[in-house]
């Protein structure tokens, strides 16, 4: 698999000479194509390792259905966006074991917790889905509120 290499961030040690920030991203692999997205269970699972879990606080967890479906409603800061936000997501949902989950799994996000109302979200979503025939799960990665269009989906058995 082809991958492209993308700068999120100037490298640390360059952020605290030019800027002096605190802290910063080097660089994330992610697959070429597909707007730069993972198109493949294991490339979601590398863009996932470039995320930051400890930027999402889990607030309630609801466990659904006959064969437990977890769902996750944790904050974001507001100041996390774009394709940081969707790694530090997907890192929360790899690191969480929720992409093994055998009836799917969703993590649900909001700026602070009195926004959680039900499956819509204000900040972003992953989630993934199982289907009894063809590609086993189905997952999507969104940022943003509920109303946007996925960032990225893709399925995979």
């Amino acid at each position: 698999m082809m991958y492209a290499m993308r700068k999120v961030a100037l490298p640390f040690a360059a952020c605290l000479l030019l800027a002096g920030c605190a802290s910063a991203r080097a660089v994330e692999a992610v697959p070429a194509g597909s707007g730069g997205y993972p198109t493949t269970k294991a490339a979601f699972v590398t863009f996932a390792q470039s995320g930051d879990a400890s930027q999402i606080h889990m607030f309630r967890t609801v466990n659904d259905g006959t064969c437990p479906v977890p769902n996750i409603y944790a904050t974001v800061s507001p100041s996390v966006t774009g394709t940081a936000l969707a790694a530090d997501a997907s890192a929360y949902f790899v690191n969480n074991g929720l992409l093994t989950k055998p009836c799917g799994a969703s993590l649900y996000l909001y700026h602070s917790a009195s926004e959680a109302n039900g499956p819509d979200f204000t900040a972003g979503r992953v989630t993934i889905g199982t289907f009894p025939t063809g590609p086993k799960y189905s997952l999507e990665v969104d940022t943003g509120d509920s109303d946007g269009p996925a960032l990225f989906e893709l399925d995979f058995s």
